[in-house]
């Protein structure tokens, strides 16, 4: 009784690992996505050095059989195409809007200087940060003002009451939105930061203990990788410096006190 008991519990095993498993007719329908993705990206002139990089791993993975580390890989590509189209059309669309209220005389300088760094940003392949970026251009672009005009109001009370309810609203508002954002920009960090990390601990592996790779490319990728572990850890340090800042500035505003 207790064996049968026993295969039972097995049998059981064995089907639960079957079911979840990953077929090689999946890992191959995945591969091949991420293919379309990364073709996608290039033929649209965007950074895929991260994501060239993913490929090539997610490849070798599926040479070893290894179709979960592959969906991990492949992932990571469909994210990342689909994010850097988003931020691509984000800025453009962020960009129409501070043209348009620049023609009609309002100061969009803060605005624009923002877009800029998100544009900088999606050169470099960091796209959730440009997402982030190309928000805050938005937030800059409400509060811009425009050159100011006399105009005599017949009722001009209501119309003073209605510009002070607008200008407490977005004090309020404006900084609950920067921290919300910063703190979303700081888990996209994260993410990438995970991300190279992988990516640098698979190169170690691949030229250490594998030796399938040479070492010209094993310090090519080590440099890349270094490289935007750096530039994350920057931007980290940047995004927690001011989020400290506005909390400090809030507790020492007069209506905290």
């Amino acid at each position: 009784m207790k064996k049968v008991f026993l295969f039972a519990i097995l049998f059981m095993l064995v089907l639960s690992n079957s079911t979840f498993a990953i077929t090689q007719q999946e890992a191959n329908q995945s591969l091949a996505s991420a293919s379309l993705a990364l073709n996608k990206m290039q033929s649209a002139g965007f950074n895929t050095s991260l994501v060239s990089s993913a490929y090539v791993n997610a490849t070798a993975y599926f040479d070893e059989g290894n179709y979960e580390k592959l969906e991990y890989m492949t992932k990571f590509i469909l994210d990342t195409e689909k994010e850097s189209f988003f931020a691509y059309n984000l800025i453009n669309n962020v960009n129409a809007q501070i043209e348009n209220k620049s023609s009609f005389g309002y100061d969009v300088s803060k605005a624009r200087s923002i877009l800029n760094s998100a544009n900088q940003s999606f050169k470099a392949g960091r796209y959730y940060e440009a997402e982030a970026l190309a928000n805050d251009a938005v937030l800059a672009l409400s509060s811009s003002s425009r050159p100011v005009q006399v105009v005599i109001f017949h009722h001009w009370f209501p119309v003073v009451a209605f510009l002070i309810i607008v200008v407490i609203a977005i004090d309020f508002s404006t900084p609950l939105l920067k921290q919300s954002k910063q703190s979303h920009r700081l888990l996209n960090l994260k993410k990438e930061r995970q991300v190279i990390n992988k990516l640098i601990q698979e190169a170690n592996s691949k030229y250490y203990h594998e030796r399938v790779i040479p070492k010209k490319e094993f310090e090519r990728l080590v440099k890349q990788y270094d490289k935007k572990l750096r530039e994350i850890e920057k931007l980290e340090k940047e995004l927690k410096e001011k989020i400290f800042r506005e909390k400090h500035r809030k507790k020492r505003s007069p209506t905290n006190l």
